[in-house]
């Protein structure tokens, strides 16, 4: 339970790490001669930051006020405008609630109703997109994105243009365009961040090279880039979060080509102490679902199962992380399936898993779930309701989803 117990004081905590440079640079910049611009867009970030604190009606008050000042002239409006979309950034970024999707929506549309330079309406866009992905509906966030590669392009900014065509590229990625993700990757973002300079940018863009093959099959070659291009570079400028990553990825990559020993050392050895010491409960949580996974592959299902209840639910939980909550749930019950507990699989999919589906409206994952429901009917004898679920419930959705995705496709490409 050390892993739960430790999630009470998280948001508070995460505030204040966020609040503590803002004040520092209002300080600065109140002490420097001519700072009069800075500290109009540190103050203007203050009444976001900790307006964000406040409840949420009272939140959408206190910006609405500062909209008001920043009409009046009181804050310059590009400053206001400015400090509201990294008020966006922050909530759509927020690691302890994928719920705060709200807030960030209603900031947004009110940076709609700026007029705002060409630059800052490419960066609303960008975050059109990463909110319309987060919230599963891929086909405005490619459109968004897209829109914002072009207005990158028409302010010749290659680097935003690059960073929006990534995101293009994984748009493509998850709906299974590998090749043309690749090329995108390949031939129109690595050259622009090596032409920069830039180490980071150059791994993170590998990286992302590196998941392509990997969903392709080609593991090897994944497995080189991950241990040769990335890791080596953010051990060199010691960015910790991005080398836990990075192991992470190669710890599943050991774990899909059946070294499970060694992928589950590199989760317990190296990755859960760092994830502590920073402070990512999600990270942690995930980490600790995935050594779940590997006892369970060992056949280790008891301690599979208390990792599961223990140990990664209730942190989903404090998160708010609702769909996570779900799929930790349905994890539970796929154990209780491989241990014949097929009655209470069948309780925790029905009561606990799919009224979770449907409100978040996630059509995909409410089909696997009856899936699963008609294979432990089958399991138990019930080959008939086991039957009936797959007719009615589970391939109607899957085949009605192949329609409007193919629908789309169509559309992109016309």
């Amino acid at each position: 339970m050390a892993l739960a117990n430790r999630a009470a004081h998280y948001s508070d905590e995460a505030r204040l790490r966020a609040l503590g440079p803002t004040v520092l640079a209002l300080r600065s910049s109140a002490r420097s001669a001519g700072g009069g611009a800075q500290a109009a867009g540190a103050l203007a970030e203050l009444i976001v930051l900790t307006a964000a604190w406040l409840p949420a009606d009272e939140e959408a008050r206190r910006r609405w006020s500062a909209t008001a000042l920043a009409r009046a002239g009181v804050i310059p409006e590009a400053v206001w405008a400015a400090a509201l979309l990294r008020r966006a950034e922050r909530l759509l970024n927020a690691p302890q609630a994928v719920d705060q999707r709200e807030g960030a929506e209603a900031v947004l549309r009110e940076l709609a109703t700026f007029d705002l330079d060409p630059r800052l309406n490419a960066e609303r866009y960008s975050w059109v997109g990463r909110l319309a992905d987060q919230r599963g509906e891929p086909a405005e966030a490619l459109s968004a994105h897209q829109t914002a590669a072009a207005e990158f392009a028409a302010l010749g900014d290659e680097h935003g243009r690059a960073v929006a065509l990534s995101e293009i590229a994984d748009l493509l990625e998850a709906r299974g365009e590998l090749d043309e993700a690749l090329r995108i990757r390949r031939e129109e973002v690595l050259p622009v961040v090596e032409r920069f300079s830039d180490v980071l940018g150059r791994a993170n863009t590998m990286g992302k090279i590196a998941d392509v093959l990997e969903a392709r099959g080609d593991l090897d070659e994944a497995l080189r880039i991950r241990q040769q291009e990335q890791l080596p570079v953010y051990e060199r400028v010691g960015d910790i979060r991005e080398r836990a990553v990075t192991l992470g990825q190669i710890a599943d990559t050991l774990r899909r080509r059946g070294q499970l020993d060694e992928a589950m050392r590199i989760y317990r050895d190296e990755l859960l102490p760092v994830y502590m010491r920073i402070g990512d409960l999600r990270a942690e949580a995930v980490a600790m679902s995935r050594i779940a996974d590997m006892l369970q592959a060992r056949g280790e299902l008891d301690e599979a199962l208390r990792i599961r209840r223990e140990e990664v639910l209730p942190v989903l939980e404090h998160l708010g992380d609702r769909q996570g909550k779900a799929a930790t749930q349905s994890l539970i019950a796929d154990v209780l399936r491989a241990r014949g507990e097929h009655d209470e699989a069948l309780r925790i999919y029905r009561d606990e898993v799919l009224p979770i589906m449907d409100s978040l409206g996630a059509v995909r994952h409410k089909a696997m779930v009856m899936g699963k429901i008609a294979e432990a009917l089958q399991a138990r004898g019930d080959h008939d309701e086991a039957l009936r679920i797959l007719r009615e419930e589970t391939l109607p959705i899957l085949s009605a989803r192949r329609c409007v995705e193919q629908g789309r496709h169509d559309g992109e490409h016309r």
